[in-house]
């Protein structure tokens, strides 16, 4: 029986063709986002569609949060776009925000680290 698990696992799998609609079509999908609930939807249909049973559950409320677009903008001494991404759940700053930069210690030095923070 354990051999012929294995052998179904290495030739009939679909890991590759499910983490591909899972994780490039529908995307991150982060507790209140629309990507959760897209997420939810697809595996319960695609469970559905194998005949099993299954049903969505709450199990807890979440604020919803979506990422939207980020925009780091070098402006002295000369304009350079730079990347930057906001952490999940993040407060939004109702627009534009301007500040100096930070410069972060040498990680491998905690005491630094530590006097920074």
């Amino acid at each position: 029986m354990i051999k012929a698990i294995w052998d179904e696992g290495w030739d009939n799998s679909h890991i590759y063709s499910l983490a591909q609609v899972l994780a490039d079509s529908i995307g991150p999908r982060l507790p209140g986002s629309p990507a959760f609930d897209a997420g939810a939807d697809w595996a319960l249909k695609l469970f559905q569609a194998w005949g099993m049973e299954g049903r969505k559950e709450e199990y807890g409320s979440w604020k919803a949060w979506e990422r939207g677009v980020t925009n780091v903008d070098l402006l002295e001494p000369r304009v350079r776009s730079l990347d930057g991404m906001m952490q999940a759940w993040s407060p939004g700053t109702n627009g534009p925000v301007t500040g100096s930069v930070a410069i972060l210690p040498d990680r491998s030095d905690t005491n630094a680290l530590e006097t920074f923070f």
